[in-house]
């Protein structure tokens, strides 16, 4: 069965394993550990996202508690209207960059965050004993529709930078948001800056115009878009708005690393010393960027309320994860494509500088990310193979098997959010990382 349910989210093919029962039986366990209140909630552009949201609210008021719909909306925004008011927890209906069939439920608590592990433990196991309570005719919930919180979203990330100078500077921006959710949201967010846009995929129609995870090799249209026109900076986005990649002038798309090292430089540099969380996967840049400010930088286990639980918890102010998620706590508790835009174009217009420029004077590394198919790898088993064969490295396996040596480390882990393995080489040298990927395939037999 292709259902994946880990940490916050469940998600699996509409039909296949994200049937009706489950997402009725999912939805009820989530109400039930939550404290009372309305539910705020949104989706992504998914064709079968009206179709899971009818269920979805029909639940929610079947359960006797009030829903409040933000229609098609970046997941970031839900989380931001979630904590600023005050509601008892949200739902997400995005699949973020899975394929089209796929669809997923994303839970929020009354936090505005994630659900942490522990909470996510709770949810299943109310799932796994079905006791499920409903309301009665007299005290069912009721439905509304809330616009303004999109705006109040806008108005914070405007506010966070210095909004003024960015639109003097009256930069010209490309686009990307592969008809998803972010579309409406991005492109208001740019009126606001004063910036001119050039745009593509903007339509949420649901149906991608691309393979929809934002990487490099995947937004050759993108590319071409700022080859074709004078563009100070692009930006791509995922489906649900929460990732961010970057181009630069010439329309070469920047690995996706390097948007969570520039929010950092810019943050470090602007706004204010701070520590720093990242997780395991996520580039060195980062952590040359914060020593050259006196920062500490902490890595934690793959997902995003990983890294934010432990922001809270050493009251860091930006972190992210190195796939293109920039989380600045004073905004929202989560990846926010939005703030890491804002950063960017405050960044190029501090600076004076090209995206180019600017990412030329970065330390440089060679990131290699490989993925694979596979469902029966033992990672305990693996674990040792490992350790004999680099005896004098350093071994974190909180999340999967981290290999760190002086000059480079090695990450091999199961996703959380599809059947395969990904093993993950950093060093300056392109040939060492590619030697590592060699062995790490080796030893677990791929």
């Amino acid at each position: 069965m292709s259902l994946k349910a880990s940490i916050s989210v469940v998600r699996g093919i509409v039909g296949e394993s994200l049937t009706p029962q489950v997402i009725t039986d999912y939805v009820s366990a989530f109400l039930s550990i939550l404290p009372d209140g309305p539910i705020l909630i949104g989706r992504d552009s998914r064709v079968t996202g009206p179709m899971i949201l009818d269920l979805v609210k029909s639940i929610i008021t079947f359960s006797g508690r009030d829903v409040v719909d933000m229609g098609i909306i970046p997941t970031p925004v839900v989380l931001f209207g979630v904590q600023k008011n005050k509601f008892a927890g949200g739902i997400v209906i995005t699949a973020s960059h899975n394929p089209q069939q796929w669809n997923a439920l994303k839970f929020v608590n009354s936090d505005g965050k994630f659900l942490s592990p522990a909470q996510f433990k709770q949810m299943s196991e109310v799932y796994n004993k079905k006791d499920f309570k409903y309301a009665d005719y007299a005290h069912i919930g009721h439905c509304s529709i809330d616009r303004q919180i999109a705006q109040t979203h806008l108005d914070t990330v405007t506010a966070a930078v210095d909004t003024k100078s960015i639109r003097n500077k009256k930069l010209t921006v490309a686009l990307d948001t592969v008809n998803g959710a972010g579309g409406e949201h991005t492109l208001s967010l740019l009126e606001r800056f004063g910036c001119n846009v050039v745009s593509i995929n903007t339509e949420p129609t649901g149906l991608f115009a691309h393979t929809p995870e934002p990487t490099p090799a995947n937004l050759t249209q993108l590319s071409d878009l700022i080859k074709n026109n004078k563009v100070d900076v692009g930006f791509a986005l995922d489906p649900d708005g929460d990732r961010l990649v970057i181009a630069d002038g010439s329309g070469t798309i920047i690995c996706e690393e390097l948007t969570l090292a520039l929010c950092v430089q810019q943050y470090l540099a602007k706004h204010g010393k701070s520590d720093v969380v990242i997780n395991l996967s996520s580039s060195r840049i980062t952590i040359d960027i914060a020593d050259k400010y006196g920062c500490k930088v902490y890595k934690e286990p793959t997902g995003e309320i990983n890294v934010t639980e432990k922001m809270e918890a050493i009251n860091a102010a930006i972190g992210g994860e190195g796939n293109g998620g920039i989380i600045v706590t004073a905004i929202n508790k989560c990846r926010d494509a939005s703030v890491g835009i804002a950063f960017i174009l405050e960044m190029l217009t501090q600076t004076g500088k090209t995206l180019a420029e600017i990412v030329a004077e970065l330390p440089q590394y060679q990131l290699i990310k490989k993925k694979f198919d596979i469902t029966d790898l033992d990672l305990s088993a693996a674990e040792q193979q490992f350790r004999q064969t680099y005896p004098t490295a350093e071994f974190d396996c909180r999340d999967g098997i981290r290999v760190d040596f002086p000059d480079k480390w090695l990450l091999v882990r199961k996703s959380n959010t599809e059947p395969i393995v990904r093993i993950f080489a950093e060093s300056v040298d392109e040939r060492q990382a590619e030697e590592l990927i060699t062995k790490a395939k080796e030893i677990i037999k791929l």
